[in-house]
């Protein structure tokens, strides 16, 4: 006790030991997660491809819209030459949905209201992997932007070329510049469509026809009334469950079927439940899937009524919001 040390007492040693214990699980557990997510882009975060040509490396960023995002910047300046830009998708076409390339594009002289090319007005063609997009569109000496939607079909796991026929009429007059490239998309386990739509009125009472289809083959086993959810407002504003029968009609397409005839003028909320305890892909050992659908709860409202010509009463006006 006099070597100006502390003895420590068993119980010490104990929290000690538990303490450390903990904390190399946590850090295994740690770089568990890691090792098996770090395909999985966030916000502000965004991954680096670095590519063999001088354009700076595409970056792939979640946006809050939950698009996916791969960006290429180019900064080639009016050029009278074709463009060939490489962007790389790390993922298969067919976890791609909705679609689109954005393009900032230099002098692109759409129209040309002085006739100064006898060739005719400036004609620029935008192609991806050799399929037709569209025609650029802009203004003299100024930048634009071109936003296109496209079949996801037309991309590969992979390198994909991005392609400006630049003067596609071969006027010799007209140059066009690419500022940067944007392909954009939701990828991964979703809701891809419900019946009925959300925000429809007038739903039959007695035969609501109401189905989820999600984006990929779903898990059957994580299927129930406890992960697809259908409720609605009682005269106290609670939510309230209905007792439905959940199951896959196809690998795809669960159905909701109520336990007898809806409530007229009734506002019914859907609801998807996430997370590794709500509806699971097929496969969803990969943890694009495990996160479930869209990363967050899916919800969406429906009235139903006796009579399609009517409105919702002012009950339901009332009670269901």
């Amino acid at each position: 006790m006099g070597n100006g040390f502390t003895e420590v007492t068993n119980p010490m040693r104990y929290r000690i030991f538990s303490f450390s214990a903990f904390l190399i699980l946590t850090l295994i557990l740690g770089a568990y997660q890691y090792a098996g997510c770090q395909d999985t882009a966030t916000e502000g975060s965004p991954i680096l491809y670095n590519m063999d040509s001088g354009e700076s490396p595409e970056r792939q960023t979640l946006k809050e819209s939950g698009d996916t995002v791969w960006r290429k910047d180019v900064n080639s300046g009016c050029s009278y030459v074709d463009h060939n830009i490489t962007i790389n998708i790390p993922v298969e076409p067919d976890e791609i949905s909705d679609a689109k390339i954005t393009m900032t594009n230099e002098d692109v002289d759409y129209i040309d209201p002085d006739e100064v090319c006898r060739g005719g007005p400036e004609v620029d063609y935008l192609y991806i992997n050799g399929n037709f997009i569209g025609r650029l569109e802009g203004a003299n000496n100024s930048w634009s932007t071109n936003i296109f939607s496209f079949p996801s079909s037309y991309l590969k796991k992979g390198d994909n070329l991005i392609f400006v026929d630049t003067d596609a009429t071969n006027t010799d007059c007209w140059c066009v510049g690419v500022g940067y490239v944007e392909i954009s998309g939701k990828v991964g386990f979703r809701v891809a469509s419900t019946t009925p739509e959300d925000g429809q009125e007038n739903v039959p009472w007695d035969a609501p026809g109401i189905t989820v289809t999600f984006s990929q083959e779903v898990k059957k086993e994580s299927v129930s009334n406890d992960t697809i959810i259908l409720e609605y407002r009682n005269q106290q504003g609670v939510w309230t469950k209905v007792n439905t029968e959940v199951k896959m009609v196809s690998a795809t397409k669960a159905q909701v079927t109520p336990p007898g005839n809806l409530l007229d003028g009734i506002r019914y909320r859907m609801r998807v439940v996430d997370g590794p305890q709500g509806v699971l892909a097929k496969g969803d050992g990969r943890c694009s899937i495990t996160l479930g659908v869209g990363g967050l709860d899916r919800r969406w409202s429906f009235s139903a009524s006796n009579s399609p010509s009517l409105f919702a009463s002012s009950f339901a006006r009332t009670w269901s919001r």
